[in-house]
């Protein structure tokens, strides 16, 4: 008798240790994709002798949409977004910590004196991809060592809505003069072997972006950025 959601090639309890399998992984941080889900079968099937079940290959799609499908009050598809290590270590009571601390260094602090810049990546490491987490989570994130790389852009912008100019950093060792034509005006252009900020990369913004800013307004400033760290 064929069973819901598809004939099954494993026993049950091989299904439901599975099942655990991608839930712990899940929420270790480390979620996996369909085809590591095939990858993971096909390896478990081949050490015990068991590989002419998919006839020596890794199951098919259809095996793993019926095994989630039979599986979906724990399982869900979902598209993911990386995160860093050290980011997903935060907890609840740093960041109120953190808030309270900003709370009381505004304080009396017009909105044109307050700057917050943040660094951004053009990634060749995608988040929109999809893997399998536990069913109802609420952030469905992965942690990597290192994502984001090839292109930095520090954006810098004051809590009266200014935007000052913009931070380029190319991951080259030369910078061409084709990658700065027809950018925006003002944007400054830099470049280090990795693509990220370096101390001198961040000098240079901090001297020729943020000091030019603070000579032109009056009164104590306040710059707000994350946790920054250059070599």
């Amino acid at each position: 008798m064929k069973t819901v959601g598809g004939q099954k090639q494993l026993t049950e309890i091989e299904e439901e240790n599975l099942v655990n399998v991608l839930v712990a992984v899940s929420d270790y941080g480390s979620p996996m994709t369909k085809l590591d889900l095939k990858m993971l079968v096909f390896n478990y099937l081949e050490k015990n002798s068991r590989s002419h079940i998919f006839n020596g290959k890794m199951p098919g799609n259809t095996w793993v949409e019926n095994f989630l499908n039979r599986h979906s009050s724990k399982l869900s598809v979902r598209t993911t977004q990386n995160i860093k290590k050290v980011r997903a270590e935060k907890g609840l009571l740093e960041m109120q910590n953190f808030f309270d601390n900003l709370q009381a260094t505004l304080k009396d602090i017009p909105p044109s004196n307050i700057l917050n810049y943040d660094e951004t990546n053009l990634s060749d490491n995608p988040s929109n991809l999809k893997c399998i987490f536990r069913r109802g989570i609420k952030y469905p994130e992965r942690i990597l060592n290192s994502s984001k790389s090839c292109v930095s852009i520090m954006f810098t912008v004051s809590a009266a809505g200014d935007c000052l100019p913009t931070y380029v950093v190319y991951k080259a060792t030369n910078l061409y003069s084709e990658w700065v034509d027809g950018g925006p005006d003002g944007t400054r252009y830099n470049c280090t072997k990795s693509g990220w900020f370096d101390s001198a990369c961040f000098e240079d913004y901090f001297r020729t972006i943020i000091l030019k800013w603070a000579k032109n307004l009056s009164g104590p400033k306040v710059i707000i950025g994350d946790n920054f760290l250059v070599t």
